[in-house]
């Protein structure tokens, strides 16, 4: 499996690139935590002049409590843990939202752990990406910043933060947790190896284990000198886990943000995201074998990654719903190839469809049609006019679906994360 996360990474963006664009890949087998596969598009050594930071003892998969890097934000990655708390206070997907960009006041958001991190919030929405009322699940496969930031009014959002952590996820940097209104839609610099703990206890049904580099170790008789087993616990429900898979899915659909992930023959779920001016572009997601997440960026800090030539080709937007998902896609055929096909165990709750559709009226003959002008303002949204001073600079990924190199998933400002 290393070999297949190394050679689906280098396919796409190759050592030493022009674009001087990297990317990183850690996988993790559910039920175990054992590290199947990480890799990242750069040579081991001490960096030079000659060789730039194609060269580097940094390992981009981990953060500063394994000598690796800070983390970067994960855009709209993040937005599935607001999912997650959304199907776990009794919600569903099928249930409609206004997804319209805005202003929200601090009064929207419950911060009941950090009642400082609230404050006013703008979000911005991908151009030509929401609008109106959206169900939960069209938000979800289209990555739309105003459905979810009016879904976490609803929640409290250190629930939100404390279901990520429960799951593996973790800041980079060492830095504590920010749990602003930034946070909904990515702001907190998290580490790929983190985010494939997470995705792998998802695909294990709420069972999170801490990531094993080795099983055993052995001396040249093969004596056993040292061995590390499991260390796992049920953090969610199995219920709220298949619920989520649920949903998760359709982002793997045709015309989602994530149809470059689709796999051969195989179930697979997953979530785009890319932060503001894609600078970072992230794929997370699990098959019920295997889980990886994929992030590209530069080493640079928060370099943008617009109009950048890749591989000697020209691209105006780099987002998660491209290079990474194309990355998760190749890793996991390859990776599964020999591996009999396994399946999602099914909710027991219908989250998907509403059962009782909202009744079609039928207008009278001979009647006339008026439009409305409505604004179909949320109840909790646009009271301010500040922007957020919240620390995100991560952007939803609302959008951009396809081979297409123009559509993206990005971009939202003022904070927010992008659509991918």
């Amino acid at each position: 499996m290393q070999q297949a996360a190394y050679d689906s990474i280098t396919g796409n963006i190759p050592v030493g690139d022009d674009s001087n664009i990297k990317m990183a890949l850690s996988s993790v087998e559910p039920n175990t935590g054992h590290i199947k596969a990480m890799a990242q598009n750069t040579n081991f050594g001490p960096g030079s002049e000659e060789t730039g930071s194609w060269t580097t003892q940094v390992n981009l998969n981990v953060g500063y409590d394994m000598g690796g890097a800070s983390g970067r934000q994960s855009g709209s990655t993040f937005k599935l843990f607001t999912l997650m708390e959304w199907l776990r206070q009794g919600h569903t997907a099928y249930e409609v939202l206004n997804s319209n960009a805005g202003t929200f006041s601090a009064g929207n958001f419950t911060i009941s752990c950090s009642p400082d991190s609230t404050d006013n919030y703008t979000m911005q929405n991908l151009e030509g990406v929401g609008g109106g009322n959206m169900s939960v699940l069209e938000a979800t496969r289209r990555s739309v910043n105003g459905t979810f930031v009016r879904m976490a009014t609803q929640l409290d959002l250190c629930n939100i933060a404390q279901l990520a952590m429960d799951m593996g996820v973790h800041r980079g940097d060492a830095e504590d947790w920010f749990y602003g209104p930034g946070m909904i839609l990515g702001s907190n610099e998290i580490t790929p190896l983190s985010m494939a703990t997470a995705m792998a206890t998802l695909a294990a049904e709420g069972n999170s284990c801490s990531p094993i580099t080795f099983t055993s170790i052995t001396d040249n008789d093969g004596t056993v000198l040292l061995e590390k087993t499991p260390s796992c616990k049920q953090v969610i429900e199995p219920e709220l886990a298949r619920e989520t898979t649920a949903v998760l899915q359709y982002v793997m659909t045709p015309g989602s943000t994530g149809e470059n992930a689709i796999l051969y023959g195989r179930q697979a779920a997953g979530k785009t995201g890319t932060s503001n001016d894609d600078a970072d572009a992230w794929f997370v997601g699990y098959t019920p074998q295997l889980s990886a997440a994929i992030w590209s960026g530069h080493l640079e800090g928060n370099t943008p990654m617009l109009g950048s030539v890749i591989n000697g080709r020209y691209y105006w937007e780099v987002y998660g719903g491209l290079f990474p998902a194309l990355t998760f896609s190749g890793y996991m055929n390859q990776a599964l190839a020999d591996q009999p096909v396994a399946y999602f165990n099914a909710p027991d709750r219908n989250v998907i469809t509403n059962p009782n559709p909202p009744r079609a009226t039928t207008r009278p003959k001979n009647s006339t049609t008026t439009r409305e002008s409505s604004n179909n303002q949320s109840d909790n949204a646009e009271s301010s006019n500040s922007n957020s001073n919240s620390r995100s600079n991560s952007t939803g990924d609302n959008g951009g679906s396809g081979n297409s190199d123009n559509s993206g998933d990005n971009d939202s400002t003022g904070g927010n994360g992008t659509d991918d």
